[in-house]
This record gives C-alpha cells, sequence and structure tokens, in this order.
C-alpha cells in the first residue's frame, strides 16, 4: 500500500487516469522484468516505476493538488484544542509541501511508509548516506518553518 508515499501534488486527480497509470505501471514493469537484480526489493523497484508514470502523466497535465500529510482535526471533545490541531497540521502540510521534492520524498517514505533507509536508499536510488543527509537536512529546514 503506498498510502500517504506519493505526495499529493504528484497523485492523479481522476480515478480513470490512476487506473490508466497503474495499467501503464504494470505494462512498463513487464516490460523491464529482464533489467530487475533479484538483489533489490522487487517492491521498491515497481514503487519506482509507479512513481516514474505518474510523474511523467503529471509533468504533461501540469496538476497542483496541495499537500495531505496529515490527519483531520483530532477526536478531542474541546472546540479550541481541535483548532489548534487543525492550524497546526495545516503548517504542517505547507511546510512538507514547501521542501524540495529530494527531502520531500525522503522524509515521507521514512515518516508516512515506514520505510528503512536502506529500502529508501533502494527505492529512490541514492546512497544511504544520501537518504541519511537529505533526512537531517529536511528535518533541520521543517524545524525553520515551523515553530508548534
Amino acid at each position: 500500500e503506498l498510502r500517504g508515499a506519493i505526495p499529493d501534488n504528484q497523485k492523479l486527480s481522476e480515478r480513470s487516469e490512476a487506473e490508466d497509470a497503474v495499467q501503464e505501471t504494470f505494462i512498463r514493469t513487464y516490460k523491464a522484468l529482464p533489467a530487475y537484480r533479484p538483489d533489490g526489493y522487487f517492491s521498491s523497484w515497481i514503487y519506482r516505476i509507479a512513481l516514474n508514470e505518474c510523474r511523467r502523466r503529471l509533468r504533461s497535465k501540469k496538476v497542483t493538488v496541495p499537500l495531505d500529510l496529515v490527519d483531520g482535526v483530532s477526536n478531542t471533545p474541546d472546540p479550541q484544542n481541535a483548532m489548534l490541531t487543525g492550524e497546526r497540521n495545516r503548517l504542517v502540510r505547507a511546510a512538507v509541501n514547501g521542501l524540495p521534492e529530494h527531502y520531500r520524498v525522503v522524509m515521507m517514505l521514512f515518516y508516512f511508509e515506514e520505510m528503512s533507509v536502506d529500502q529508501i536508499s533502494k527505492t529512490i536510488n541514492v546512497s544511504v548516506s544520501a537518504v541519511k543527509v537529505r533526512l537531517h537536512r529536511g528535518r533541520e529546514r521543517l524545524s525553520t518553518r515551523i515553530s508548534l
């Protein structure tokens, strides 16, 4: 399941478009099977193909949708807490959405998909140390953008 892994501004807005992207992902995966290296994670490999297909489709459409990473208002009965939580969530969404893509993707995979640094490294085809640096710098950028 890819819940939260793909930023909303990289998601396809129409169901039919998403279905077409899934179908194209499987076609591309089938055609690329000879290039698959068994030493990597198959899920990371197919995820990368799907992500690239979505990006290819979005580049042609130039769709912008706000990032919606944090769940809605909490279930607290206190209206003031609910309002403050909603505002904090809006600030977090805006801050994460404002990160450069290479930081945003790494942070989303790590925190929302709960992937390991090694899995992220294989998924986005960068070194483990590059993933760690991007996580560190992404956190720094978020901390300067948000004062919760």
